[in-house]
C-alpha cells in the first residue's frame, strides 16, 4: 500500500482511498447506531428541557419562574432543574418547540449530523488558507474522524440533544468571518455563542477589543439584547429575570457543575482551598482575551482565537462536551507545527477525545477519585493547549503564504 500523500490535491493514493472510505463507512455507522440505539431511550434526557423552555415561551409563560418546574414535572419524569440557559435562546428554541417533542428531536439529531459535516468542510477551507500546499481532504476526513469516531463526548451531545455542536458550526462560521471581515456573520455568530456565556463572553470581549471586529461585537450586544427582552418579555419580565440568576446560582451550586470539580481555573485555586466567586471567573474569562487582543500581531487571528476560545473552556466551569469545541482547534494547530510538536498535540487529542475512559482506568490503578483524577487531567490537558498556543502568539508563527502566493482571504474567497 502506498504512503499517505498530504501534500499533492490532485492525487489521492490507495492508502488515502482507503481511510476515506473506512472513516465514511464508520461514520454512518455511528450515526445508524445513534439513531437507532441509544437515541431511542435517551432523547429526552436534555433535549426535554429545551423544548419545553421554548414550548412555554410560545405559550405565553416563562421558564423561569417556580411554576414551570410544575409544569415539567407533570409531563417528565424526574424533572426538578429549572432552565439555565439565557433569555436569548428562547425565541431560538421557538422552531423546535413548535413541533411535538419528538419529531423536534429528530429534527435537531439530523441537523447535528449535517453540522459536523459543515464544521469539517469549514476548517479545511480555512487551513487552505494557511497550508496551501495541504491536501485538504486529509483535514476534512481527520476531522470527521476525531468528532463522528473518537471524541466520545460528541456522540453524546447528539444522543442527549445538547447544542454544544450547533455552538462548534458558529465557532467555525467566526473563524471564517474574521479571515473574509464579514462583519454580519461575525456578529451573527458571536450571538449564537453568547446563547451559552460562559463561551461566548471571552470572544465578544476579545471582537470588542479589536477595531476591525468591533462593529460585529456590538451588534452581538444589541441582538443578544433584543432577543434577551423578547425572551423575558412575556410573563413576570421581572419576576423571570431574576429567575434565571437563582438558576445560574442553583446549577453553580451543584457538585458536578462545581468550578474546582471541573477542571482549570477552578481547579488549580481549589488545589489552596480557595473557590474562586462566580465574579472572578466573570473577570478572568472577559479580561485575558482582552489582552490577547491587544497583543497578537498580524497574521495571527486563528490562532488568537483560538487561544480565546481554549482559554473561556479554561477558565469556567466546564464538561467533557465543552471539549467538542477543541477539536477544529487541534487539527488547524496540527497543520501549522513540525513533527515533534505533532505528538504533543496528539497526546492532548488522545487525551480529549476519550478522558472518561483515561480517567477511569488511572483511578483504578491508583486508587485515586475518578472526579478529582478527571478534574487533574482536564486542567493538564487544557494549560498544555494554552501554553501552546500562547508559545505560538508570541512567536507569531502562523503560516504565512509565499510572497507569490494569494493572500488568506483571497484564497479563502476563491478556494
Amino acid at each position: 500500500m502506498s504512503a499517505l500523500n498530504l501534500e499533492n490535491r490532485s492525487t489521492v493514493t490507495s492508502a488515502q482511498k482507503v481511510l476515506y472510505y473506512a472513516i465514511t463507512a464508520l461514520f454512518l455507522w455511528r450515526c445508524y447506531d445513534a439513531a437507532t440505539g441509544a437515541f431511542v431511550t435517551h432523547w429526552h434526557h436534555d433535549f426535554k428541557h429545551f423544548w419545553l423552555a421554548g414550548h412555554a415561551w410560545l405559550n405565553g409563560r416563562s421558564p423561569y419562574l417556580p411554576e414551570h418546574l410544575d409544569y415539567g414535572a407533570e409531563l417528565f419524569y424526574a424533572f426538578t432543574n429549572p432552565f439555565f440557559y439565557p433569555p436569548a435562546i428562547l425565541p431560538a428554541l421557538s422552531p423546535l418547540s413548535a413541533l411535538p417533542m419528538p419529531a423536534a428531536a429528530r429534527v435537531l439529531f439530523l441537523t447535528n449530523i449535517i453540522l459536523i459535516l459543515f464544521i469539517c468542510g469549514g476548517l479545511s477551507k480555512i487551513t487552505a488558507c494557511y497550508a496551501p500546499r495541504l491536501d485538504r481532504r486529509v483535514i476534512f476526513f481527520l476531522l470527521l474522524f476525531l468528532l463522528a469516531i473518537y471524541i466520545r463526548p460528541v456522540m453524546r451531545v447528539i444522543i442527549y440533544g445538547q447544542v454544544t455542536i450547533i455552538l462548534c458550526a458558529a465557532f467555525m462560521c467566526f473563524l471564517h468571518s474574521v479571515i473574509n471581515k464579514r462583519s454580519f456573520l461575525a456578529a451573527g455568530a458571536l450571538t449564537l455563542l453568547l446563547m451559552k456565556p460562559q463561551i461566548g463572553l471571552g470572544l465578544l470581549a476579545y471582537a470588542l477589543c479589536r477595531k476591525d471586529l468591533r462593529i460585529a461585537g456590538a451588534l452581538a450586544v444589541f441582538a443578544t439584547g433584543a432577543l434577551s427582552a423578547a425572551g423575558l418579555a412575556v410573563e413576570k419580565p421581572v419576576e423571570a429575570f431574576f429567575g434565571y440568576f437563582n438558576g445560574v446560582g442553583m446549577y453553580a451550586s451543584m457538585p458536578e457543575n462545581n468550578s474546582a470539580a471541573s477542571g482549570g481555573f477552578g481547579y488549580l485555586f481549589g488545589l489552596w482551598g480557595i473557590q474562586p466567586s462566580s465574579a472572578a471567573i466573570l473577570a478572568a474569562v472577559i479580561a485575558v482575551p482582552a489582552v490577547i487582543a491587544r497583543a497578537q500581531q498580524t497574521g495571527s487571528d486563528l490562532v488568537a482565537i483560538s487561544l480565546v476560545m481554549v482559554w473561556s473552556i479554561f477558565a469556567a466551569p466546564n464538561h467533557s462536551t465543552d471539549f467538542v469545541l477543541l477539536a477544529p482547534i487541534l487539527i488547524f494547530l496540527f497543520t501549522q507545527v513540525g513533527a515533534a510538536l505533532r505528538i504533543v498535540l496528539a497526546a492532548i487529542m488522545a487525551y480529549i477525545g476519550r478522558s472518561w475512559e483515561i480517567t477511569a482506568f488511572i483511578s483504578h490503578m491508583t486508587g485515586t477519585d475518578p472526579a478529582h483524577t478527571a478534574a487533574m487531567g482536564h486542567t493538564i490537558a487544557l494549560a498544555g493547549l494554552l501554553a501552546f498556543l500562547a508559545l505560538m502568539l508570541r512567536r507569531n508563527t502562523t503560516y504565512s503564504p509565499e510572497p507569490t502566493a494569494a493572500s488568506p482571504q483571497q484564497t479563502l474567497r476563491h478556494a
